[in-house]
């Protein structure tokens, strides 16, 4: 008797992108500190992260705001924590005083302000420059109110500004 045959009539799923979205299952490396710092300003997900020593609230997390800024991470997406959504540019967002988690190596969805090729260096925004006023976002060549993030490198090639993918290895 003949093994019957299906065709198969769907694509494989491909799932949305969401800024700040964990997409590798192995080889991460999450930030868990014995004090949990937390946000220092409404704080989107998807971003590099730099510390802000307050003698009031203690330890903050913000987006870097000066270039050498020490980068600890990029913060994550998190489901298990109701965070709220900015409609404009489309991310969901710790808001001020919330604990964030970040991770500091493994795979991660970021927004790109430019195009990009497969293995290109990530440098990340810390001062707006002309058009380009998004603080956290990340491009692939240096640039004024850019930084140089040595360990992360973009794994999609963009034709346009959007989301894309990024390995980190600190």
């Amino acid at each position: 008797m003949p093994t019957p045959t299906y065709s198969v009539n769907t694509p494989p799923l491909t799932p949305d992108k969401i800024q700040g979205q964990i997409i590798s299952l192995a080889n991460r490396d999450y930030r868990y500190c014995s004090f949990e710092a937390t946000a220092g300003a409404d704080l989107p997900a998807g971003v590099f992260l730099t510390m802000v020593e307050n003698a009031l609230t203690g330890n903050t997390l913000v987006v870097p705001s000066a270039t050498g800024s020490k980068l600890f991470g990029v913060s994550i997406f998190r489901e298990s924590l109701v965070m709220k959504y900015n409609d404009t540019d489309g991310y969901y967002y710790y808001e001020e005083g919330d604990p964030v988690s970040m991770i500091e190596k493994g795979d991660i969805v970021m927004y790109s302000e430019t195009t990009s090729a497969i293995g290109d260096p990530v440098f990340v925004r810390h001062t707006a420059d002309g058009g380009n006023t998004r603080i956290g976002a990340i491009a692939n060549a240096t640039g004024t109110g850019l930084d140089e993030v040595t360990w992360a490198t973009y794994l999609d090639s963009l034709d346009a500004p959007g989301l894309v993918r990024v390995s980190l290895r600190k």
